[in-house]
């Protein structure tokens, strides 16, 4: 947004400053920074959990001992996905960006959990058909979060939604009772100053038949 500068004849975005905080715009912007501040620190957290909690399936031995693997296309056979092809980088959701590794090579989405024994690598290195840690990603939009309070992405996500429609609730109910004071005010100015159309009416009766006894003397 910008407006003309009469002083220096150029386009101003320095718009604000001019804005009274007590008008109508001015109480607009400020309630805007308020709930875009709110909505603005959710996402941040759910970017981060999700960040979080993705890398770790893709790239962590789970509580049953099965480790995250990708399929290696040329060899075909499983290798165990490490820190190097984590899916996500960044910590808000300004800056979350899928790995680059990952992006150029699909193939290293460690679809695959499977119990790897180093001594025994013809049990896992041909398990080129498992799915599980596939299972494990898509399941992972319900899981409970402790970053996110104990919700799940779902459930943070609804619960956004629900928050923000509060907040306007709350901010129209507060608009509504300032518009009553300011309603009651103006009838009080109006009782005090404004015109009795029943009294003016008997006062001009009484000033015209003034004005006829007047003449009367006069004649």
């Amino acid at each position: 947004i910008r407006y003309d500068n009469k002083e220096t004849g150029k386009f101003d975005t320095d718009f604000e400053s001019k804005i009274s905080k007590n008008g109508k715009i001015g109480g607009t912007l400020s309630i805007c920074g308020e709930v875009l501040a709110d909505a603005q620190n959710d996402l941040n957290k759910l970017a981060k959990a999700f960040i979080d909690e993705m890398n770790k399936i893709q790239t962590q031995v789970d509580a049953n001992g099965k480790t995250p693997c990708y399929y290696d296309r040329i060899n075909d056979k499983l290798v165990p996905s490490t820190n190097e092809y984590k899916l996500f980088e960044g910590t808000t959701a300004g800056d979350i960006k899928i790995n680059d590794k990952v992006y150029k090579d699909p193939d290293k989405v460690a679809a695959a959990s499977v119990v790897v024994d180093l001594t025994k690598p013809e049990t896992w290195e041909k398990s080129v058909g498992n799915g599980d840690n596939a299972l494990k990603f898509y399941n992972f939009k319900s899981e409970k979060l402790p970053d996110l309070d104990g919700l799940s992405i779902q459930d943070f996500i609804i619960g956004m939604g629900t928050k923000a429609a509060l907040r306007a609730q709350d901010l129209q109910n507060q608009a509504d009772a300032q518009g009553a004071v300011v309603d009651n005010i103006s009838n009080q100015i109006l009782s005090e100053t404004g015109v009795n159309l029943d009294e003016e009416l008997s006062n001009m009766i009484i000033y015209q038949q003034a004005y006829n006894a007047s003449a009367r003397v006069f004649s």
